[in-house]
């Protein structure tokens, strides 16, 4: 018996090289974020020596179970645990190390998303201003930077500075 796709192309016709066309689409906007640098990557955390320190402290009581691939900020929250437990257990200097690995990671990623958002802005020409406004702000660059790429570019160029940074914030 045949498929219900293939029944209807018999019945009405069409390109069954139609559907094909979709899947293209798709290739190309996975292609479109690797052009950002790794860091930025929504996995790219696992691999850090942040994480493999984590996951060394699994055995410890009260700290739970440790996924496979955890989220960021499950790893983040994670990592607090873990720190509130090695305090508990009097080993303050290991806790410090682990928050020092987990904050210079973020403060890696904020840099690059920084970067890559005013490159984004001066390729759009937007406006200098708004840039400023948004990182004084304190904004999570990786949000704006997200909603940067999303956003249509004829839109963004002819905003004011003050729309703009309601827009990305």
């Amino acid at each position: 018996m045949k498929d219900l796709r293939s029944q209807l192309l018999d019945k009405f016709g069409g390109d069954s090289g139609a559907g094909d066309s979709a899947p293209t689409h798709q290739a190309d906007k996975a292609e479109a974020p690797s052009s950002l640098p790794d860091v930025l990557d929504d996995w790219s955390h696992l691999e850090t020596p942040w994480i493999k320190k984590m996951r060394f402290y699994r055995s410890i009581p009260g700290v739970g179970s440790i996924s496979a691939r955890p989220k960021l900020a499950t790893a983040r929250q994670l990592t607090d645990r873990i720190a509130k437990a090695l305090k508990k257990q009097g080993r303050s200097g290991e806790a410090k190390s682990l928050i020092d690995l987990r904050e210079r990671y973020l403060q890696k990623r904020n840099k690059s998303a920084w970067k890559e958002v005013k490159s984004r802005f001066s390729a759009l020409s937007l406006s200098e201003r708004a840039y400023r406004s948004l990182k004084q702000q304190g904004v999570d660059p990786v949000a704006v930077l997200t909603r940067l790429i999303a956003a249509d570019d004829g839109t963004l160029s002819g905003m004011g500075a003050d729309k703009l940074v309601e827009k990305l914030r």
